[in-house]
């Protein structure tokens, strides 16, 4: 079973899975996906539609943008801001801010692509959605 503080806020459609923690004043946007064993710790905020793989652990005062992915085994630490549409590779440590759209590795994590202003096959420029 997830032990969740009664004084964390979750959106709609968040689901939490087993052996999961969640602290007081966290605060969980619409449609987020926490796996199993995942720690999510005080005054964290994540924009709608986030995922978190198995044992992820998330440090407090995080913040954390929508559509973004948290790779399994990952540690994010305190007061770290995540943006829109990152990804958080797998088994990651995350000691700096993530641009949004960045995609981050290793321990420490490191960008290795970012999907703003992506070459399209049509020639142009755009964003990853």
């Amino acid at each position: 079973h997830a032990v969740v503080s009664p004084m964390a806020t979750f959106g709609y459609g968040v689901y939490v899975g087993p052996g999961t923690k969640v602290a007081a004043m966290a605060c969980l946007g619409n449609h987020c996906s926490i796996m199993a064993n995942a720690h999510i710790s005080h005054d964290n905020q994540l924009g709608d539609f986030v995922y978190c793989a198995n044992s992820v652990s998330i440090s407090g005062g995080v913040s954390i943008g929508s559509t973004t992915y948290i790779g399994a085994n990952s540690t994010i630490r305190e007061y770290t801001n995540i943006g829109n549409r990152a990804i958080i590779g797998m088994g990651s440590v995350v000691v700096k801010d993530v641009a949004d759209g960045q995609i981050v590795v290793g321990n420490p994590a490191k960008p290795i692509k970012n999907l703003t202003n992506l070459k399209l096959s049509d020639g142009t420029t755009g964003n990853a959605k």
